[in-house]
C-alpha cells in the first residue's frame, strides 16, 4: 500500500507573525512611496506638506489595522479543535475508513495496522515427497505415489514457541451419499504433531500437545533431511511415533561433553489417544544421550538410550528399550538402532546405515535393517542409494534394495523419489 502523503492545511500556509511583518514592510514602503510622491511636486508650502503627509499616514494607519484583525480572525480559525468523533465512527483497525479528510492523529497509520497484522500471522513451510516403487514380485505392480505433501505452521512470541504438522498423504480425497454413509475415501489426513512450549532456557523446556517420541529417525523424519527414500523396518513398528502429553527436555555442555534429555507423561495407546485415555495408567518414556567428541578430527560421536512403558487396559505391560548411535567424521558418517518391546507381540528391530558423501551435493548409502515380530518371523533387507542436492532444499533420490521375508521368495526393488522443503 503506498503511503500516504499529508496534505497542507490552508491556514497554516504562513504564521501570522510572518504576516505582521509583511503588513509592516508594507506600511513603510507606503509611507516613503507618498513621502517621495509629495516631496516630488513643486509649489505647495511646508505645512500644506505636512497636512497631506498626516493624512495618508491616517489612512495607511487605518488600513494596517483592519489587516491585523482578519489576521487574528484567521489564527482563531485555525486553532480550533477537531470535532469529536461520532458515536458511531468505528473503533476498530479492522472497521476503520481512512478518508482524505480525516484527522491523522484519530486513526492509526495504514502501514502499522498491517505490521501489527503481519506480527500475529504465523511461519508457514513444509515439504513435499513424490516416488516411485516397483519390484520384481508377482501381481506387484510399479507405481507413482504421491506420498507426502505437509504444512507447518510456526510462531514464536517472546519465550513461547508453537509449532504444528499437518500432512496429507497419497492425496487425500473424501466424498460420499446420504446423511451417515461415506462411500468413498483415498489417502489420509493426518495431525502428525501440534504442540506448545516454554522456553526457560537450554537446561528446560516444557512443551504439551501431540509430541513425537524421541529417536533419531522419527524426530528427523523429512524426505529432505534423510538420505533414502524409505525408511528402516523398525521406524514406527516398536516405539508409538507420538503422545498425547506432556514433555521436558534440555541440555547441558562442558567443553567437548555434552548431556542431552527428555522425559514425557501421557496417554497410553488407544483408539482415540488424542482425546481420551483407556485407564488411569499414563504412558511414560524418556531418552537420555552423551555426545562425546574425543578429539577434534571426530566431528559427532553421540551415544543414547530410551525407554517407553503403557499400561493398557486389556492385555500385559508393554516395555519398550532402546539404543542409538551417531557418528561421523570428515565426508563418513553412520547411524544406527535398535530397539525391542515386550508385549502381547514381542518386537525387535535394528538398522544401521553407514554414508559418504562426495561434496555439498552428491551423497551415497548403504543400509542393513531387519525387523523381528513373534508369531511372523524376521524381515531382513539390503539397501544402496544415491542422493543428490541440486538445492540444499530439493533431494533426489535413487535405491535399489533386496528384501528377505518369511515364506516368500527374497526380491529386488527400486524406489527413486523426489523431495523439496519450502
Amino acid at each position: 500500500m503506498p503511503e500516504r502523503i499529508a496534505r497542507p492545511r490552508p491556514a497554516s500556509w504562513f504564521s501570522g507573525g510572518d504576516v505582521r511583518a509583511s503588513v509592516g514592510l508594507l506600511a513603510l514602503a507606503l509611507s516613503l512611496t507618498a513621502a517621495q510622491a509629495e516631496t516630488a511636486q513643486p509649489g505647495p508650502t511646508v505645512p500644506r506638506r505636512i497636512e497631506s503627509l498626516e493624512a495618508t499616514v491616517a489612512r495607511q494607519q487605518a488600513l494596517i489595522h483592519s489587516l491585523l484583525e482578519r489576521i487574528e480572525a484567521l489564527e482563531r480559525s485555525a486553532c480550533k479543535p477537531a470535532p469529536p468523533t461520532p458515536a458511531t465512527a468505528p473503533t476498530s483497525p479492522e472497521a476503520a475508513t481512512l478518508g482524505e479528510d480525516s484527522p491523522r492523529e484519530a486513526w492509526p497509520d495504514e502501514m502499522e495496522i498491517i505490521d501489527s497484522r503481519l506480527a500475529f500471522l504465523p511461519d508457514i513451510s513444509g515439504y513435499f515427497d513424490f516416488e516411485y516403487r516397483n519390484d520384481n514380485r508377482k501381481n506387484s505392480p510399479g507405481a507413482f505415489r504421491h506420498h507426502r505433501m505437509s504444512l507447518h505452521l510456526s510462531k514464536e512470541l517472546d519465550s513461547f514457541r508453537l509449532f504444528s504438522e499437518l500432512e496429507f498423504e497419497y492425496g487425500p480425497e473424501f466424498s460420499g451419499s446420504g446423511d451417515t454413509v461415506l462411500d468413498e475415501a483415498h489417502g489420509a489426513i493426518k495431525l502428525e504433531r501440534a504442540w506448545v512450549e516454554w522456553v526457560q532456557s537450554d537446561l528446560f523446556t516444557l512443551r504439551s500437545g501431540i509430541v513425537l517420541t524421541p529417536g533419531y529417525w522419527n524426530v528427523n523424519h523429512y524426505p529432505n533431511v534423510i538420505l533414502s527414500t524409505r525408511n528402516p523396518l523398525l521406524v514406527h513398528e516398536i516405539f508409538p511415533k507420538s503422545i498425547t502429553g506432556v514433555m521436558g527436555y534440555g541440555s547441558w555442555y562442558r567443553r567437548r561433553f555434552g548431556l542431552l534429555y527428555n522425559a514425557y507423561i501421557g496417554n497410553g495407546s488407544g483408539a482415540f489417544s488424542t482425546k481420551n485415555d483407556d485407564n488411569e495408567s499414563k504412558a511414560v518414556g524418556g531418552h537420555l544421550s552423551f555426545d562425546l567428541s574425543p578429539n577434534r578430527a571426530i566431528d559427532r560421536l553421540r551415544l543414547g538410550i530410551s525407554g517407553y512403558t503403557d499400561n493398557p487396559a486389556e492385555g500385559p505391560r508393554t516395555r519398550t528399550v532402546g539404543y542409538d548411535a551417531q557418528f561421523a567424521m570428515g565426508r563418513f558418517s553412520l547411524l544406527s538402532e535398535y530397539a525391542r518391546r515386550h508385549s502381547a507381540e514381542n518386537r525387535s528391530g535394528l538398522y544401521i546405515q553407514p554414508s559418504w558423501r562426495f561434496d555439498n551435493r552428491w551423497a551415497t548409502y548403504l543400509r542393513y535393517d531387519r525387523l523381528d515380530v513373534s508369531g511372523s518371523g524376521r524381515r531382513t533387507e539390503y539397501t544402496w542409494g544415491l542422493n543428490f542436492r541440486p538445492q540444499p532444499l530439493v533431494s533426489l533420490k535413487f535405491e535399489i534394495y533386496r528384501a528377505e521375508v518369511p515364506d516368500e521368495p527374497a526380491f529386488f526393488g527400486i524406489a527413486p523419489s523426489v523431495a523439496m522443503a519450502f
